[in-house]
């Protein structure tokens, strides 16, 4: 009988935990305003640019394209649920094999490398989708 209070208690326990690895966006980001279009032209090494749209949904949702510039006329279109991690301030969208990484505010996302750290460059600029 002891055994099984125990077990009930750590079950109990495990269902109250928070899930970590799925954060929602912190309450002053989940208002209207962060729920929005970013657009923009991302820096590539190989082409003129990455024309990129990215669009917040509610619940989590996301909808991206992305064109390589004087590259390819193909667009990429990428649809999903984001992530966010509260602590860093990171954006994370899941396109087909890789996690795309931003830093997020109101007015812009900021294209971020593949181990979540700003891309070294003179031109800040070139990694930002602005609000539309």
């Amino acid at each position: 009988m002891r055994y099984l209070f125990y077990l009930l208690v750590l079950v109990f326990i495990t269902a109250c935990q928070k899930d970590q690895s799925q954060k929602n966006l912190p309450k002053d980001l989940l208002s209207e305003e962060i729920l929005a279009e970013f657009q923009g032209t991302i820096h590539c090494q190989d082409c003129k640019g990455i024309k990129t749209r990215v669009a917040l949904q509610p619940e989590r949702k996301f909808e991206m394209k992305m064109k390589y510039v004087g590259k390819s006329d193909s667009i990429y279109h990428y649809k999903g649920q984001y992530y966010y991690d509260e602590d860093e301030q990171l954006l994370m969208i899941k396109t087909d094999d890789q996690i795309q990484y931003f830093n997020i505010n109101p007015e812009y996302l900021k294209k971020l490398d593949e181990n979540a750290k700003p891309f070294p460059s003179e031109n800040e600029e070139d990694y930002f989708l602005i609000r539309q």
